[in-house]
């Protein structure tokens, strides 16, 4: 990225390492959200991989002071607003003194990894005595009390067949829930957060327009989603109980 700056009292400060060009980048729908800066320089060149951002970003430039500024006055001050010879007395380091106007930026991933159901959902912890289902942020979020997310963490590196039953539990329901209030009229989502651009990618690979949704069964698709892991799971734990008892 370079920078083109008109206005030599900027530029001296940034000669003089009192001020440096800073980009503020962040993922649209996404928690991504990261400061770049450069000193003493007009160029500065950021690296991103598809694994960290969403397929649109916000992109903000901006002159930050690098230091505390006395009395500081800008020949480029409008003296329509602040009058002649208007003095700053002082500036904080860290304050915004020039920006630019706000830049989208769209991508297209060919080589991204294709999303999956599980991808999109976390497991946290949660001081309420309930579970419940957060959508309004890059990712579904499944909140646990306390107690019960310590048993699912303890049991979510168990052998396989009690991770299979613990992701029956928590995860299908979880996104049962999603699909269920999506497909209400008023349900106000984020079309653009990254869980719903996947959960609309997947659904179309079986055949299902996200906005049909209210036409479908939410627990049926669910388990559609996550390649039915009813199926097998419970019958081998239903089995080994059974050889257990006799």
């Amino acid at each position: 990225m370079k920078f083109n700056l008109n206005n030599s009292g900027l530029a001296q400060l940034i000669s003089e390492n009192k001020a440096k060009f800073t980009v503020h980048v962040e993922g649209v729908a996404s928690s991504f959200r990261k400061f770049y800066s450069v000193n003493n320089s007009d160029d500065i060149s950021i690296e991103l991989t598809a694994n960290e951002i969403s397929e649109r970003l916000e992109v903000n430039t901006m002159i930050v002071a690098n230091e505390d500024i006395n009395n500081y006055t800008n020949n480029n001050f409008n003296e329509d607003y602040y009058g002649n010879g208007f003095v700053v007395k002082k500036i904080n380091r860290g304050d915004i003194l020039a920006f630019d106007s706000m830049a989208n930026i769209s991508f297209s991933f060919e080589n991204k990894e294709k999303p999956n159901a599980r991808s999109m959902i976390r497991v946290a912890s949660t001081s309420e005595n309930w579970m419940s289902v957060d959508y309004q942020g890059s990712v579904i979020v499944i909140n646990l009390p306390k107690k019960a997310y310590d048993t699912y963490h303890r049991y979510s590196t168990s052998k396989q067949d009690l991770q299979d039953v613990l992701f029956i539990a928590v995860v299908l329901p979880g996104l049962t829930y999603v699909l269920e209030r999506i497909s209400e009229e008023n349900s106000g989502y984020d079309r653009d957060a990254e869980w719903a651009i996947a959960l609309t990618d997947l659904l179309n690979r079986i055949g299902i327009d996200i906005n049909d949704m209210k036409n479908r069964n939410a627990l049926e698709v669910a388990q559609q989603l996550l390649d039915y892991p009813m199926k097998d799971k419970l019958r081998i734990e239903l089995w080994e109980e059974e050889t257990d008892e006799d």
